[in-house]
């Protein structure tokens, strides 16, 4: 794609994708104004990002479910979560607790950082986009990286590199944590292996500029951690003491 990388173009995009509903192809005149809010007006700019959102409207996830026809009802987007860290926890405590996932999935370990430690308050984020697809939970994160500008890059064979050169399945189990979270509370309580199982689908991280390139399946990876995994990772961020499922 002849877009220049950089945060800037990343933070339009996401813009883009916070503010519109691909069931419904945002106007070009609606981009175009988003575009110059950021520093684009150059029309190549913003005919590829049409081009782009074109793509990614057509594009059907590993679930079966095609991104432009997600309704709006079944979908939240920019889901801010937080979490109370009473008892604080160290960073090696909370890799040490997804150990066994990464090294399974990805071949090699998390090295964090030395004497990194939360000693107690809140820490929170958001989460792009959780959508509803035949009664599971899902979650999309966008991704504007270039991946050095080697379109072969974003292949579903090679995206796990770069994934982990941007310690993003980190960064997706937080994520997961917070959506059990999220989903025991509105449920009633109890969230356990059970109800992982149930209602927990994947964790698409969406390449935008793979997706742009129309070959079947580039830009997107997809993950299912087990409920062990989160489970572990929940009870790191809380400090080591057990979260009542």
């Amino acid at each position: 794609m002849a877009i220049p990388g950089g945060a800037a173009i990343g933070n339009a995009w996401h813009k883009i994708l916070e503010d519109c509903t691909l069931s419904d192809l945002p106007a070009a005149s609606l981009c175009a104004e988003i575009l110059r809010r950021f520093g684009f007006t150059d029309p190549a700019t913003q005919g590829a990002t049409a081009a782009m959102l074109k793509s990614l409207a057509a594009t059907v996830l590993p679930c079966g479910a095609a991104i432009g026809r997600i309704a709006p009802e079944r979908c939240l987007r920019e889901l801010e979560f937080m979490f109370a860290v009473p008892h604080g926890f160290g960073l090696e405590a909370v890799c040490a607790a997804v150990e066994p996932y990464w090294r399974k999935q990805f071949g090699n370990t998390m090295t964090p950082e030395a004497g990194f430690t939360l000693r107690g308050g809140f820490f929170n984020g958001f989460i792009d986009m959780v959508f509803e697809h035949e009664q599971r939970y899902y979650i999309i994160d966008w991704k504007s990286n270039r991946l050095g500008g080697d379109p072969a890059a974003f292949a579903p064979g090679r995206l796990g590199a770069a994934m982990v050169e941007h310690a993003y399945p980190m960064q997706y189990l937080i994520y997961l944590a917070a959506l059990v979270k999220y989903l025991r509370l509105r449920l009633g309580g109890r969230f356990g292996a059970a109800e992982y199982e149930r209602y927990i689908g994947e964790v698409y991280y969406i390449f935008l500029r793979g997706v742009a390139l129309d070959e079947p399946g580039f830009g997107i990876f997809a993950a299912r951690p087990d409920y062990g995994t989160v489970a572990a990772l929940e009870k790191a961020l809380n400090g080591g003491c057990d979260v009542d499922a």
